[in-house]
């Protein structure tokens, strides 16, 4: 792995600790941009995060993957895991009895970026980032890089 994990610093920063590691950014720096309220109510949704890497230059779009909403493409479930994990792809997997507010994890090299790979035991509030190989559960949004100039 070429890039280190970012974690994320508070209870709800997993979106924030996405941001920074695509941005190439510290959580702190990114950590500025987000209001209180989105972090303490679990309340940063994907348009959040895209406003967010707009202000930063990076082009994203966002997209459910319930249904086919990318425009005229037709997605196996192999082909949305590869598009999962696309450099950079920010994916959205949905609350469960381990992550009662969902996750935002970062597709990388192949991987995917947990901000907060020990989050199972939420005892532990000392979160540590890493790579993991496959995301815990099926994604419900997706956030791409955009090449579009």
């Amino acid at each position: 792995m070429k890039k280190k994990p970012v974690a994320q610093e508070d209870l709800n920063g997993c979106g924030v600790a996405c941001i920074a590691f695509v941005a190439n950014k510290t959580y702190e720096e990114i950590r500025e941009l987000v209001d209180d309220y989105k972090i303490v109510t679990a309340q940063l949704y994907c348009y959040d995060i895209q406003i967010i890497l707009e202000k930063l230059g990076l082009k994203y779009y966002y997209c459910t993957t319930e249904k086919n909403f990318l425009p005229n493409i037709t997605i196996t479930d192999n082909g949305m895991n590869e598009l999962c994990k696309a450099n950079n792809a920010i994916v959205f997997i949905p609350p469960s009895p381990d992550d009662p507010v969902g996750h935002f994890l970062v597709g990388y090299q192949g991987k995917f970026m947990d901000p907060w790979i020990n989050r199972h035991n939420r005892c532990n509030l000392s979160a540590k980032a890493g790579f993991i190989d496959k995301l815990p559960r099926s994604p419900t949004w997706l956030l791409i890089p955009s090449h579009k100039p």
